[in-house]
C-alpha cells in the first residue's frame, strides 16, 4: 500500500512537470513575437474582420489548449496535495523499518549495546527518522540538487525561510528565469493553484550542510503586490 502511494505520487509529479512545460511553451508562443496574440483578447480588428497579423485558428486552438492544461494542472496539484500526508507517513514508516532492521542486525551479531540500552534508544531514533522525513517533504533527485540557485528569499512567509535559495520555481530555473520575469509569469498564471518550488537551505558547510525542500506554494490574489507572500531577489550570477 505504501509503495503504491509513493508510486502514484511520483507519477503525478512527472505529469505535473510535463503539464507545466506544455503550459509554458503555449504561453511563450502566444506572448512572444512582434505582434503577439496574447493569452486572451480580441482576434478581430476595429472593423470586425479577423486579424491579419496572426493565425486566428492557431491562436484559438492554443488558447483552448492552454485553458484545458491549466485545469488539468490544477487537478493534478490537488491530488498531489491530498497524497502528501500519506507520502510523509509511508517514508517515515520505511525509515523506521530500516532503522529497526539495523538495530536487530546489530543485536544479533553482538555489535550493538545491551538490549536494555537499545530499547531506550529506539524511541529517539524513531522520532529523528520521522522528523527527517517531514523536513525533506519528498526526495529531491540528484539533478535538481545540482541546479544553480537563481533567487534568494528575503522574508519568512509562504513556507519559505529567509535566505532560502531557489533552485526551481515551477518551470523556471537558473537558465530561463529572465531576471525573475518567468517567475512573475508563472505566479500570475497560477493564482489559486499550487506551484512546485524547490529550495536549498543552509550554508553548504560542515556545520550547516545544504538541506533541500520541495514546497507547494499557492499564490493568492489578496496578498496584493507580493502575491506569494514572500519576496525573492535574483542571484546576480544566474541568468
Amino acid at each position: 500500500m505504501a509503495d503504491d502511494v509513493v508510486a502514484e505520487y511520483e507519477r503525478l509529479t512527472d505529469e505535473q512537470r510535463a503539464l507545466e512545460q506544455e503550459i509554458a511553451a503555449i504561453a511563450e508562443e502566444l506572448t512572444s513575437g512582434a505582434n503577439p496574440a496574447g493569452l486572451s483578447g480580441a482576434l478581430v480588428d476595429a472593423d470586425g474582420f479577423p486579424r491579419g497579423d496572426v493565425d486566428v485558428y492557431r491562436v484559438r486552438h492554443q488558447r483552448h489548449a492552454f485553458a484545458v492544461k491549466q485545469n488539468d494542472h490544477r487537478a493534478v496539484m490537488r491530488r498531489i496535495e491530498e497524497l502528501l500526508p500519506q507520502v510523509f507517513a509511508a517514508k517515515a514508516a520505511a525509515k523506521r523499518a530500516e532503522q529497526g532492521t539495523q538495530r536487530d542486525d546489530a543485536s544479533a551479531t553482538g555489535a550493538g549495546k545491551s538490549a536494555q540500552t537499545s530499547r531506550v534508544a529506539a524511541p529517539a531514533a524513531t522520532a529523528q527518522a520521522s522528523a527527517a522525513t517531514a523536513a525533506t517533504v519528498t526526495e529531491i533527485d540528484a539533478a535538481e540538487r545540482a541546479k544553480t540557485p537563481f533567487a534568494v528569499v528575503q522574508s519568512v512567509q509562504a513556507g519559505l525561510h529567509a535566505a532560502d535559495q531557489v533552485l526551481a520555481f515551477g518551470t523556471a530555473d537558473a537558465g530561463n528565469h529572465r531576471n525573475l520575469e518567468a517567475v512573475k509569469e508563472i505566479v500570475m498564471r497560477n493564482i489559486g493553484s499550487p506551484i512546485r518550488v524547490v529550495v536549498r537551505r543552509g550554508a553548504g558547510s560542515a556545520d550547516a550542510p545544504w538541506t533541500f525542500r520541495e514546497l507547494l506554494l499557492t499564490p493568492q490574489q489578496w496578498l496584493g503586490a507580493g502575491v506569494l507572500g514572500c519576496l525573492l531577489m535574483p542571484i546576480q550570477d544566474s541568468v
